[in-house]
């Protein structure tokens, strides 16, 4: 896909961190007028926005305030849960391609979400709880998270019903799923839709922290799934993406495989974080993932050409194979290294719980 003709158009962009930034740079290099948003660690994509405004990706008026005045073009992002919410009320406040809000609420809200696809695929059982003296109608062990958790936070796999307890603790003002564990490989699929239809891009072979915590360490490209149960999974995903609504732009689900099954743990209506749509796709399949979503946000589409490649993937640190410190460490004797950083060099953590614990990641070629 190669856009053409957008030159100077007003491209609304939500998020300013490190994982924004190669969205911003390709919408940079595509001539547009890149409108970036955010607070917090907005350093790197301020930097090179063509107008930052400090104002939070939660804060949709604002938001909408501004954009309406700018008369942009388009809005998007790219690997993040948090600004959902806005970024969908604004494209339908002023008619810009986009998800709609009723979608929203079923790709944000986990309970919603796992009710509308277990009408149409296999999911783990579920329900939600409030407080500890909730009835639970799940067997242990079971996995617990927040109604609204991202990045990994606060899901954990817990083994009895005094675990939960000292989980809950006294918190009662908070709404947790509970689901059922399912043990076996994981995997994320990413496809690109547009006007409601999907299409496969590739499959993700994923690699997660030890138990109790769900943090993901690994992300590899190809899959090493056979050909015919990768397009099996797709069609399923299909069927996920259609029964929750999602109409337009990348989407990123994760899902589990035991003795041949499809398990879906979640779907999220933008592409996979951890650099996998903004490094690793491009690199497996030659398809410039990035560039669709914001074609996609200005109402231009091709379905995706995939032109498979060498394989790739990403290591996060800490990671308990001592050798990922030595290849992080000592890059310059490892030719497939390709990218490597430390969120901060003088941080030092062994205690994974979410993503926010990890402190460095390297990206591989070979």
């Amino acid at each position: 896909m190669r856009l053409k003709n957008i030159e100077g158009k007003k491209l609304a962009i939500l998020g300013a961190s490190e994982y924004q930034l190669p969205l911003i740079q390709r919408a940079n290099e595509l001539g547009l007028e890149t409108h970036v948003y955010g607070i917090g660690n907005i350093e790197a994509g301020k930097s090179i926005a063509f107008k930052f405004y400090p104002i939070s990706v939660t804060d949709s008026e604002a938001i909408l305030r501004q954009c309406s005045d700018l008369k942009i073009d388009g809005i998007c992002s790219i690997g993040s849960d948090i600004v959902m919410d806005s970024w969908m009320a604004i494209a339908e406040a002023l008619e810009l391609p986009g998800n709609r809000p009723s979608a929203d609420r079923r790709l944000r809200d986990k309970f919603r979400m796992l009710e509308a696809l277990n009408n149409v695929v296999e999911c783990p059982d579920f329900q939600v709880i409030s407080n500890k003296n909730d009835r639970i109608n799940i067997s242990f062990p079971l996995v617990v998270r927040p109604l609204d958790s991202w990045g990994s936070q606060g899901v954990q796999l817990l083994q009895s019903h005094t675990e939960l307890n000292d989980y809950l603790g006294e918190k009662t003002d908070e709404v947790y799923v509970l689901s059922e564990f399912i043990e076996g490989e994981e995997y994320s699929v990413e496809m690109i839709s547009y006007e409601g239809q999907h299409f496969p891009i590739a499959l993700t072979k994923k690699v997660c922290s030890d138990l109790p915590y769900f943090v993901e360490l690994e992300h590899h490209l190809p899959s090493g799934l056979n050909p015919t149960f990768e397009k099996q999974v797709y069609g399923e995903v299909t069927k996920a993406l259609d029964v929750l609504g999602h109409t337009h732009g990348a989407s990123h689900s994760e899902v589990r495989i035991k003795e041949n099954h499809i398990y879906f743990m979640e779907v999220a209506g933008r592409m996979g974080g951890d650099f996998i749509g903004s490094h690793l796709i491009p690199a497996h399949t030659g398809y410039d993932y990035v560039e669709a979503v914001i074609g996609i946000s200005l109402g231009y589409f091709e379905p995706p050409k995939i032109e498979l490649g060498p394989k790739t993937g990403i290591y996060f640190l800490p990671h308990p194979n001592p050798q990922i410190q030595t290849m992080m460490n000592e890059a310059n004797n490892y030719p497939e290294v390709q990218v490597r950083n430390y969120f901060d060099p003088n941080f030092q953590n062994t205690n994974l719980r979410s993503s926010r614990d990890r402190i460095g990641y390297f990206i591989y070629l070979k």
